[in-house]
């Protein structure tokens, strides 16, 4: 189990990395258009609908090559795990029209409670003490981290209750979305190539619904068409998420969602480290007790998972011995009585 752990977070590690370079994003896009002058890409549901398309056919291709569970899927349930998907996103893109980028990051960065409560509430999901101390060590270390950076940084203040009650809502559909996937996984164990394409297959149709509505979808499509590099950074853009998709649906498929929350969360944290060893940013002592609580947690967290296999072995031995002990008990049960019913009906 551990080996397969690190194998998530590697995977994780390098598709950020691939994805994570000094590139323009396309939804940021302004540039020269050929046909039509100077534009700025700003189809958001274009951006989101080619990721998903790609994702339903990476997962689609999986389920060919490796095969299904032969389990029959709950779709309501997997309707409600993509449309809680979808929404969180919208949401969180939206959100950021109304507060500033690091207000954005600090509430996602609080992502493993709703992760865990919803988990408790609605998936009956128990966690140990020291999952609840880990979590609360993680997200205590990313909120003071961010905090004492964003008093560092006194620019771009401007945050509305409107864009915090969409970012609240962002993290109520992640809840949603965890604790279905819960569900899911106790009803019919599905493979991380079947929770991946169900998933995005009804996010596509969600999404597919929007976008045309909306007509976004004709304006991305003709944005694209007349802006060549933003095609190629829409394409890498996707080819990255779905990779990214497969290693978080592998995690959540493997362990549970709160492992998934725990890695992709504190992975942004560490880019920021990273970058501040790299470039030899300064930052505060505050901050540093920031990140010493979130590697304590990590720390903590990891053990937990390391030693708790060996125990389960432990467990399912005594339970295997104390089933043999049974049988013994009952084969010296029958004996017994075999011998009595032979001398009683012995003669005299």
């Amino acid at each position: 189990m551990p080996s397969s752990l690190d194998f998530h977070l590697y995977g994780t590690a390098r598709v950020v990395r691939r994805d994570g370079k000094e590139r323009p994003h396309p939804a940021s896009y302004n540039g020269e258009s050929r046909s039509r002058g100077v534009g700025r890409f700003s189809a958001t549901l274009f951006l989101l609908w080619v990721p998903c398309v790609v994702n339903v056919v990476f997962a689609f291709l999986g389920m060919q090559c490796v095969g299904s569970s032969g389990e029959k899927m709950p779709q309501q349930l997997f309707g409600l795990t993509g449309s809680a998907y979808i929404g969180a996103m919208i949401l969180s893109i939206e959100a950021l029209q109304y507060v500033n980028f690091p207000t954005k990051e600090l509430g996602k960065s609080c992502k493993m409670i709703p992760v865990m409560l919803f988990g408790v509430l609605f998936a009956k999901k128990q966690y140990s003490v020291r999952e609840y101390l880990c979590v609360a060590l993680i997200t205590t270390g990313i909120v003071i981290f961010n905090l004492a950076e964003r008093s560092n940084n006194e620019q771009d203040k401007r945050n509305s209750m409107y864009g915090l009650c969409l970012l609240v809502a962002s993290l109520i559909f992640d809840g949603v979305m965890t604790s279905s996937q819960e569900r899911l996984k106790a009803i019919c164990k599905p493979t991380v190539y079947e929770m991946m394409f169900y998933t995005n297959a009804w996010a596509l149709g969600f999404l597919s619904a929007a976008a045309f509505a909306s007509g976004q979808w004709m304006k991305g499509s003709l944005f694209c068409a007349d802006n060549p590099l933003v095609t190629g950074y829409v394409v890498a853009f996707s080819l990255a998420a779905a990779c990214g998709q497969f290693f978080i649906y592998y995690t959540i498929t493997t362990f549970n969602p709160l492992a998934c929350a725990t890695i992709t969360t504190t992975r942004k944290f560490f880019t920021i480290v990273f970058s501040v060893i790299t470039f030899g940013h300064s930052i505060s002592l505050k901050q540093w007790g920031g990140v010493a609580m979130v590697f304590v947690g990590i720390g903590f967290y990891m053990h937990g998972k390391h030693k708790r296999p060996s125990s389960e072995e432990e467990h399912d031995c005594c339970q295997e011995e104390s089933e043999a002990s049974m049988r013994l008990l009952e084969e010296g049960d029958r004996d017994a009585s075999c011998i009595g019913q032979r001398l009683s009906s012995s003669p005299e």
